[in-house]
């Protein structure tokens, strides 16, 4: 394993909730960082070849936030309800771009099916 040394321009919303994790799980803000990038299986070229590419992301796959879906569809909310309020909570989608309909769908379903 290489120490790297690097500065991270976080938006303030997503450095206050990274700060509460880190208070309420015990683990540092690098640690919360290193462990999300672990999941999401980052990889990237050698430098001077090509871009970055990200290979196997997964959707969102922390329990709060597959209940909280959930909750909402109990709910009765459409869809694209779902995507608004997600967006509208400031919870980021796997890859950090807006929420679409199509992907809660496909994440219900599969939680539905593996039940």
């Amino acid at each position: 394993m290489k120490d790297v040394s690097m500065t991270l321009k976080l938006p303030e919303d997503i450095h206050k909730k990274l700060k509460i994790m880190s208070v309420l799980s015990g683990t540092s803000m690098t640690g919360l960082i290193v462990e999300w990038v672990e999941k999401k299986n980052v990889t990237y070229n050698e430098p001077g070849k090509t871009k970055g590419t990200r290979k196997n992301v997964k959707a969102v796959e922390h329990p709060e936030i597959k209940e909280a879906i959930l909750k909402l569809k109990a709910e009765g909310l459409s869809l694209q309800k779902i995507c608004d309020r997600l967006e509208a909570d400031g919870v980021a989608s796997a890859r950090g771009g807006k929420w679409n309909r199509g992907t809660v769908a496909r994440m219900i379903k599969r939680w539905e099916s593996s039940e």
